[in-house]
């Protein structure tokens, strides 16, 4: 669907032989996984597959980043080297950091979230093949690049985010943050997915910067939408487990329902177009039963 004019990367290890469940029992019921990164529709995908799907869905950062053993919240530092485009999104370094206590694949497969989203969901596709095989289906919303970085920028360096990356990631304990799902770690996610902590140059303020970074982070974004792509488009089995999302279309609610549980599930006649939903709208109810089944997960 989408052309490979971007540099794609390497996603490791995804060999036919790491996409055996990592549990002896496979799972029976519906995982869905959004690929997409920042401020790319994971909020009203979220709320649809909770309030309309009945799924446990998680959608907040801020609790999962409990199974790398808290490193997230520690400050960033930038880069000695600078990253090329062309090298990012790290996937591999964000595996081996979602994975410091080793506790990755064991809480991907036991728990009984049925919707993952938001960060790093969309980076974690070599854990998230593993843990759920070919039980998994992923969404991405192909955003056009020039409207996505418009809105990352809007959000984090001007608007809502700004708040949270500021101080290059030092910890933000306000419980508006926590509800957002980005509590003081957005700055360590630029790193480990655009190569730099203060994406916005908030510490310089210095507009020729913001911009040249921007750039890059849209540059990574494509990246990122060509790397699915190739995955996906690689087999048909693959192809078939991938929805594009177009949340404009009128009947987008029920396209994703029959993605989910097949086109044969009267209930999906009920749904129409999906809800575009912000964060601050997001269900608290849903938080609540996401951090509870993640946590038992990572803690049982």
């Amino acid at each position: 669907m989408l052309g490979l004019t971007s540099a794609v990367v390497a996603i490791p290890d995804l060999l036919p032989s790491a996409l055996q469940p990592a549990t002896a029992e496979p799972k029976t019921s519906p995982v869905v996984v959004d690929l997409a990164l920042h401020k790319a529709g994971t909020s009203s995908f979220a709320d649809f597959a909770y309030r309309s799907l009945g799924l446990t869905v998680l959608h907040d950062p801020a609790v999962f980043f409990a199974v790398s053993g808290g490193t997230m919240i520690e400050d960033c530092e930038e880069p000695s080297t600078t990253k090329t485009s062309d090298s990012l999104p790290d996937y591999a370094a964000w595996s081996a950091e979602m994975n410091r206590t080793g506790l990755l694949d064991a809480v991907l497969s036991t728990t009984n979230i049925g919707a993952w989203a938001d960060m790093p969901q969309g980076l974690l596709l070599e854990a998230h093949e593993r843990a759920h095989g070919e039980m998994a289906k992923y969404v991405i919303w192909p955003r056009a690049s020039d409207d996505w970085v418009t809105s990352f920028e809007s959000f984090f360096c001007e608007d809502d985010g700004a708040s949270l990356v500021d101080r290059a990631g030092a910890a933000d304990d306000s419980s508006e943050s926590h509800i957002l799902g980005a509590q003081p770690m957005s700055a360590n996610e630029f790193k480990l997915t655009y190569g730099m902590c203060d994406v916005c140059d908030l510490a310089g303020n210095r507009s020729d910067v913001r911009a040249a970074n921007m750039r890059v982070v849209q540059e990574v974004y494509d990246n990122h939408l060509a790397t699915i792509d190739a995955y996906f488009s690689s087999s048909p089995s693959r192809s078939a487990r991938l929805l594009y999302m177009n949340y404009s279309d009128e009947l987008a609610g029920r396209t994703l329902c029959e993605f989910v549980y097949g086109p044969a599930n009267a209930s999906c006649a009920q749904f129409t177009s999906l809800p575009a939903v912000d964060w601050a709208e997001l269900s608290q109810d849903m938080y609540a039963e996401g951090a509870a089944a993640f946590e038992a997960a990572l803690h049982g």
